[in-house]
């Protein structure tokens, strides 16, 4: 069964990723999800974890929005991304940016490993389905 670790600050978008996997995913009868405590806790004991994981299989996918506050540290996702590519090159993973894209770049957002999150949550399916589809290729 595939596993989706989700890291975010906030519950509440926390469970939007869940609904909208749960909602588009060709997986959804089978996936799993995890999420890490992201609160009061130190990026480097946050980062080994999840890259822990990562390397022992647990997780397929990770889904993170593009800034996490662990009450010590603020850091991008990005870093997070990068650490656990040091030893799993290539391993999936999507961040959820809140930064506006232009519109000349909205054809391109499925070319990328970056969805804003207006539209990953947004009100057009067509769309979000797209998105879905190009995460169910990873697990």
């Amino acid at each position: 069964m595939p596993t989706i670790a989700i890291l975010s600050n906030s519950a509440e978008e926390r469970e939007k990723i869940r609904k909208t996997m749960l909602s588009y995913s060709g997986h959804k009868d089978e996936l799993q999800f995890v999420e890490y405590s992201v609160t009061d806790r130190h990026k480097a004991d946050l980062m080994g974890e999840v890259d822990g994981d990562v390397q022992a299989g647990a997780i397929q996918l990770l889904i993170a929005s593009d800034w996490l506050e662990t009450g010590w540290d603020e850091f991008s996702s990005a870093e997070l991304i990068a650490f656990c590519h040091q030893a799993t090159p290539g391993f999936p993973f999507v961040i959820l940016t809140s930064a506006e894209i232009p519109d000349t770049d909205k054809q391109n957002i499925l070319a990328t490993h970056i969805y804003p999150v207006d539209y990953f949550f947004g009100q057009d399916e067509d769309i979000v389905r797209r998105m879905v589809a190009e995460i169910d290729k990873h697990l």
